[in-house]
């Protein structure tokens, strides 16, 4: 299977699949994921799992098996869940894009920002063009948001050794 590179999100998830499933899996790192999609669509590689691929799923040139977040992508409806599909893999990242303030920014401007970011979040035309980048929104607040930062760096320390996978 391909991934954008070492220790990047497809390369996590597609060995905690493996894991989980207990296939046997060969990781091949790519320069990000426009050369994992490109060596999937030539047929190099066997499968990949990157948000990237979506328009080619639109597109139906490359054959879905399932999502992996825990409940189906808008975009892609009529995907199923990886549980959906029958497979019960750990879910091991929460990737997503953040908005974050400077340290000791005082709490009522935290307030407002995190209000003015819900509120934009919810415009249709703010979805619209998220769903376009194929992103899809998951509003936290900063308290959500600094609890799931603390229980990914504790989840990630344990799975990332546990995969194989090193930092630097």
């Amino acid at each position: 299977f391909g991934s954008a590179g070492e220790a990047s999100a497809g390369h996590v998830y597609g060995l905690t699949l493996a894991r989980d499933t207990g296939i046997k899996v060969l990781h091949v790192p790519f320069r990000g994921s426009a050369a994992a999609v490109t060596a999937l669509l030539a047929g190099d590689i066997d499968f990949i799992i990157d948000g990237a691929i979506t328009p080619m799923v639109k597109a139906d040139k490359v054959q879905p098996l399932a999502v992996l977040y825990s409940r189906r992508h808008p975009e892609l409806p009529q995907v199923p869940t990886i549980k959906e599909a029958g497979y019960n893999v750990t879910s091991p990242t929460s990737s997503g894009w953040s908005l974050l303030a400077p340290k000791g920014t005082p709490a009522p401007v935290m307030a407002r920002l995190s209000d003015e970011l819900q509120k934009l979040l919810r415009q249709s035309d703010v979805a619209e063009a998220l769903a376009r980048a194929n992103s899809v929104p998951d509003w936290q607040t900063p308290t959500e948001y600094r609890q799931n930062l603390r229980d990914d760096q504790k989840m990630y320390g344990e799975l990332l050794p546990s995969l194989g996978i090193t930092t630097n």
